[in-house]
């Protein structure tokens, strides 16, 4: 396995794992309110829980196939290794995590130059329809929905 494939394959087992923590999810890379270094974790939770724990519905049917043997094998460690959280890989139309691979469009719509650096990107959606962001987690209902990771194709690199 190349070296950026075991990245990304990490990566979403990273991303993932965040999940796997407790139905309340709270890291550094996460939401702060208040400045440093008074910093007050805002906590969200994952919504769809089974026995208390988060239910991921994980799907990469929209991964660029330099991916999909990396994410079977983060998505098949992560359910084989994690107690705290409950992984079915499913169809996209039933699925709450979608890892897919962004187009070179996408990317520089939404990074410009800035997105060189940036290998993956996940965006959390809650209960109540919000992309939550640092700006915009307070008025959300934090209870997260669904979650999509995006991933930057080798050919962008």
């Amino acid at each position: 396995m190349s070296h950026k494939k075991k990245f990304i394959a990490f990566f979403m087992i990273a991303v993932i794992s965040v999940f796997s923590v407790s139905p309340s999810l709270s890291a550094h890379e996460m939401y702060y309110s208040g400045s440093a270094p008074n910093w007050t974790a805002i906590p969200i939770k994952w919504n769809n829980l089974s026995n208390g724990k988060p239910y991921l519905k994980v799907n990469g049917d929209y991964l660029n196939s330099d991916y999909t043997s990396a994410f079977t094998t983060a998505a098949t460690l992560w359910s084989t290794y994690s107690q705290k959280v409950v992984i079915d890989k499913v169809g996209y139309g039933s699925s709450n995590v979608d890892v897919a691979t962004g187009t070179k469009t996408y990317w520089s719509d939404r990074f410009g130059l800035s997105g060189a650096g940036i290998l993956a990107i996940t965006d959390l959606k809650t209960t109540d329809g919000i992309v939550l962001t640092s700006s915009n987690v307070q008025q959300s209902s934090k209870k997260v929905s669904s979650a999509q990771t995006l991933v930057i194709t080798r050919l962008l690199l």
